[in-house]
C-alpha cells in the first residue's frame, strides 16, 4: 500500500515547502530532528468492488514538528503556559493533538470533512473506517529505543567505533548535557516512552469523546548510520507494550525503516561541513505545524513563542498553540459547543474545572493508563500533580 521511504519523502517535501526559515537550522552551524504524523485513507469497500485493482491510497501529513532541546525542572511553570519537552516527537504529538481537537470539532458541527463518525454511544465519536495514521520520525527517538553501548565488556567482541558511531553517541547525548541530574533521569525514556503511551491510549485523556481505538499503527523510523538496525525493535518496553494488554488496542505496531536521510539532521549537516571547523550545535527553536485554518504554524524557543521577552513570559502572546493549557483551552470551547444531551457521561459533572479534573474524569484513559503503566513503562516517571491545577 505504502513504504516507509513513501512516507519519509512526503514529511521531507512538507518540511521544504510549507514550513518556512523561521525555526530551520541555520545549515552552516546547526542541526535538528524532525518527526510528523500522516494521515492514510483507503478506498471504500465500495470504490474497490466499481473498481478492482485499482486501489486507492491517499497520504497527507497533518501533524509536524522538529526540536532538540527540553527544559529544565527548576523552569516548570504550573500555570501549563511552557513547553517542558520539545524533542521533535514530542512537538509532533501535541500537534497533532491540536488536529485531532479541530477535527472532533467538525464532528460536532456535522461537517463531514471530518475524521469522525457518530459512535455507539451518546456524545463520543470514532474514526472513519480505512483511515490510519503513520508516526514517521527522522531518528530513532530518544530513550530505550535509542540505548547503543558506548563501551562494551572487555571479555565481548565488539566492533570498532566509527567516525559515524562516535557522532551518533554524542548527538543523543547532547540533548541531555544541559540538564541535571533529576531533569536527565526523567528525560532519559521520555520520547520512545511517549510513542508507546500514544499507541496504547488516547495519551492526555482530552479525547474521552472518542470511545473507539484512535491508536497510530504504523510507525516509521530514519535510523541513521550508527544505530543499532533493531534497537527499536527491541526496547523492552516496545516489546511489552506490543502485547495483549486488554485495553483492545492493536496488539502489535509495524515498525518500518527508510533510507532517505533528513536534510538537516547533524549527519547530514557534518557531512556537509566536513572541512568546516565551526562546531555544530542544536537548533534552539523547535517548529509545530497543524493541519488547522487558524495559525497552523507555531514557532518556539525555550517553551516560549520565539521572540518572546522576560518581561512577556506569562502573557497569552508568549504561548505556544501546543502548550497544556492552549490545547486545555481549546478542548473546553469543544465541550461548551456541544449541548448537555450530547456529552458523554463523564464531561456532564458540574465540578470539572481545572485541567487535572478533566484528566480524572476521562475513565477509559485513566483505566488505560494504569494497565500501561502497570505491565509496560514501570519506570514512567511522573510530573507532581501541582502543575496540573491549571484552569
Amino acid at each position: 500500500m505504502w513504504s516507509a521511504d513513501e512516507i519519509a519523502e512526503l514529511c521531507y517535501l512538507h518540511y521544504r515547502t510549507r514550513l518556512p526559515k523561521q525555526g530551520k537550522p541555520d545549515p552552516d552551524r546547526e542541526w535538528t530532528s524532525l518527526a510528523a504524523v500522516v494521515k492514510v485513507e483507503s478506498s471504500t469497500q465500495r470504490e474497490v468492488l466499481a473498481s478492482p485493482g485499482n486501489l486507492q491510497v491517499t497520504k497527507e501529513v497533518v501533524a509536524m514538528g522538529t526540536g532538540t532541546k527540553c527544559i529544565g525542572q527548576n523552569k516548570m511553570r504550573k500555570t501549563g503556559d511552557i513547553l517542558n519537552d520539545s524533542h521533535a516527537e514530542i512537538v509532533a504529538k501535541r500537534s497533532f493533538q491540536r488536529y485531532l481537537l479541530h477535527q472532533m470539532w467538525l464532528a460536532a458541527s456535522h461537517q463531514q470533512c471530518s475524521i469522525f463518525i457518530p459512535g455507539t454511544e451518546t456524545g463520543k465519536w470514532k474514526l472513519k473506517p480505512n483511515t490510519i495514521f503513520v508516526f514517521f520520525s527522522s531518528h530513532t527517538p530518544c530513550g530505550d529505543a535509542s540505548i547503543i553501548p558506548i563501551s562494551e565488556p572487555e571479555n565481548q567482541l565488539s566492533k570498532p567505533v566509527t567516525g559515524d558511531d562516535a557522532a551518533g553517541q554524542s548527538e543523543r547525548r547532547s540533548n541531555h548535557d544541559h540538564l541535571g541530574p533529576e531533569d536527565k533521569r526523567k528525560s532519559e525514556k521520555t520520547a520512545s516512552n511517549h510513542i508507546i503511551k500514544r499507541m496504547k491510549t488516547d495519551d492526555d485523556g482530552y479525547f474521552s469523546v472518542i470511545p473507539e481505538d484512535l491508536t497510530v499503527q504504523q510507525v516509521s523510523v530514519k535510523r541513521e548510520d550508527d544505530t543499532n538496525p533493531k534497537s527499536c525493535e527491541c526496547s523492552a518496553d516496545m516489546q511489552t507494550a506490543n502485547k495483549e494488554t486488554g485495553l483492545g488496542r492493536p496488539k502489535e505496531v509495524k515498525l518500518l525503516q527508510s533510507d532517505l536521510r533528513f536534510e538537516h539532521s547533524r549527519q547530514a549537516i557534518q557531512e556537509v561541513q566536513t572541512n568546516s571547523k565551526t562546531k555544530l550545535v542544536p537548533c534552539s527553536a523547535a517548529i509545530s505545524w497543524s493541519a488547522v485554518p487558524e495559525q497552523p504554524l507555531d514557532v518556539t524557543s525555550d517553551g516560549f513563542r520565539q521572540g518572546t521577552t522576560k518581561k512577556r513570559i506569562g502573557s497569552h502572546q508568549s504561548r505556544s498553540k501546543i502548550c497544556k493549557v492552549e490545547l486545555f483551552h481549546t478542548f473546553q470551547k469543544l465541550v461548551t459547543s456541544i449541548s448537555q444531551e450530547d456529552l458523554p457521561d463523564t464531561l456532564r459533572m458540574k465540578t470539572l474545572e481545572t485541567y487535572w479534573d478533566y484528566k480524572e474524569a476521562a475513565l477509559n484513559y485513566q483505566e488505560a493508563w494504569k494497565v500501561l503503566r502497570s505491565q509496560a513503562l514501570l519506570g514512567w516517571v511522573k510530573n507532581a500533580t501541582e502543575y496540573l491545577h491549571f484552569t
